[in-house]
């Protein structure tokens, strides 16, 4: 009997992406309104239900969506302001089923299953002459059909205010999320036999801008950040909670437009890391960058950021770490309904493994192409394609897999190979559904890394 549960749990999910597929096409009898989409792999990921943070090349990734999105849609367009001295609430639900066809990201024996996600979302907000403020609650439920021990909450509370006058504006925000499951990707200090673990974060950001003149901004910025992964009884994963960790970082920036259609900027970054458990890897970081921003024409835009960073650990026998980082984006309106965007992205991430490498820096490099095509004001098709390289220095020996007599020793170096697809229709302001398909392929110096992934999505979204 729960094997017949379970089967009809399967063709239901796939009788809803039929249904979405097959009906798209009447686009045709809805109303004149824009689809304000997101890029694929980024939909993809916030309807598994798992929070993607630590897969390596998450942020590079960001970057490249988030630049092709604002040069597409501008960067406010979209958003719906509340009227002058009104509060609006707000209501939204949303349902989705994801298949997933190797949970854990492995090699041999790939476990696939199909996954409900149901998230209602609940707002508030007001706007004044001088000042705004929302407030958001999202909860969401996960249901892993075949892995039933997988199934879980997530909730996250998120607060914006903010002040705005002739010469002086302030941001603050704060995102709390109390329970959230969280990929290790290619975090290996992070043990666990299902590759998840639980987190809680509290996160909190502020911004100050001075109006020096028209053409120039004095910024500085103050950021928090709290991870809490908490202890189990036994088991892989029992060590984690000593990867908990708080940040602080400040960062100060000037902004200077030099021309109607070019903008320049230098920033300086000081990031604290402590880990309250183990103050080995408490770390203090710099970084030093410049940048453009620079329209070239109605149709183009160039973006471009280059940066020096380094960082100490207090431990001295860790070494100090060093690199150059960089973030490189062009974006064209190749015709009236397609845009274009390409990116390079340069930066580093740690890995507090030291049994993979002499050090625990993991250096990205990300290369996208992100393509966004209008087909009519309420459908739209996006398309995404990378390839990303992290690299890791010094030599580490490790046995085949296949064949365990047999020891290698190499360089520890992953490449992934991904592309996106996405259709998004949005037959009314209050409606929309997604047809949503991501691959990877991960090829790594050692065979036991490597894995294939396909991940197929349906979803809805209703604002009441």
């Amino acid at each position: 009997m729960t094997g017949c549960k379970k089967s009809c749990k399967f063709k239901r999910g796939c009788v809803l992406c039929f249904f979405l597929l097959i009906f798209c096409p009447l686009f045709l009898l809805s109303d004149n309104l824009r689809v304000r989409s997101c890029l694929a792999s980024e939909k993809i990921d916030s309807l598994s239900g798992v929070n993607q943070s630590f897969r390596a090349g998450y942020v590079q990734r960001s970057f490249g969506e988030k630049f092709h999105d604002v040069e597409l849609y501008g960067p406010s367009e979209g958003k719906e302001e509340p009227s002058l001295d009104n509060w609006v609430y707000d209501k939204k639900l949303k349902l989705s089923t994801t298949y997933d066809s190797n949970l854990f990201s492995s090699r041999l024996d790939a476990i696939d299953d199909l996954i409900y996600l149901y998230g209602p979302t609940l707002s508030l907000k007001r706007k004044w002459e001088h000042a705004y403020l929302e407030t958001f609650y999202d909860i969401s439920y996960s249901d892993y059909v075949e892995n039933q021990k997988l199934s879980h909450w997530n909730q996250s509370y998120t607060f914006n205010m903010g002040f705005k006058y002739s010469k002086v504006s302030i941001d603050i925000s704060n995102r709390f999320l109390p329970h959230s499951v969280t990929a290790v990707g290619e975090r290996t200090e992070l043990k666990s036999a299902t590759q998840q673990i639980i987190t809680y974060r509290d996160g909190a950001d502020m911004t100050l801008n001075y109006f020096l003149t028209p053409k120039t901004t004095l910024s500085i910025g103050y950021s928090y950040d709290l991870l809490y992964i908490p202890p189990t009884k036994g088991g892989s994963s029992s060590g984690n909670s000593s990867f908990s960790s708080q940040t602080h970082a400040i960062n100060p920036r000037i902004s200077y437009q030099w021309t109607p259609k070019t903008s320049l900027h230098a920033d300086y970054n000081f990031q604290a890391v402590d880990f309250p458990k183990d103050s080995s890897f408490a770390s203090k970081a710099h970084t030093l960058s410049v940048g453009f921003l620079n329209h070239w024409n109605a149709r183009t835009t160039f973006s471009g950021d280059v940066g020096v960073k380094r960082r100490d650990y207090n431990d001295n026998s860790l070494r100090r770490l060093e690199w150059l980082a960089a973030k490189l984006a062009v974006s064209r309106q190749l015709t009236g309904k397609i845009r274009a965007s390409l990116f390079y992205a340069r930066d580093a991430d740690e890995n507090l493994d030291l049994t993979r490498s002499r050090s625990l820096k993991t250096l990205t490099d990300y290369y996208g192409v992100n393509l966004t095509w209008a087909i009519s004001p309420h459908l739209s098709l996006d398309a995404e394609a990378s390839v990303q390289e992290n690299t890791r220095d010094g030599l580490i020996s490790h046995p085949d897999p296949d064949n365990p007599r047999i020891t290698f020793t190499r360089q520890d170096e992953d490449q992934f190979y991904d592309w996106g697809l996405n259709l998004n229709w949005a037959p009314r302001p209050f409606l929309s559904f997604l047809i949503g398909y991501d691959f990877t392929n991960k090829n790594s110096s050692f065979k036991d890394s490597e894995s294939e992934r396909h991940k197929l999505v349906g979803s809805m979204d209703y604002r009441f």
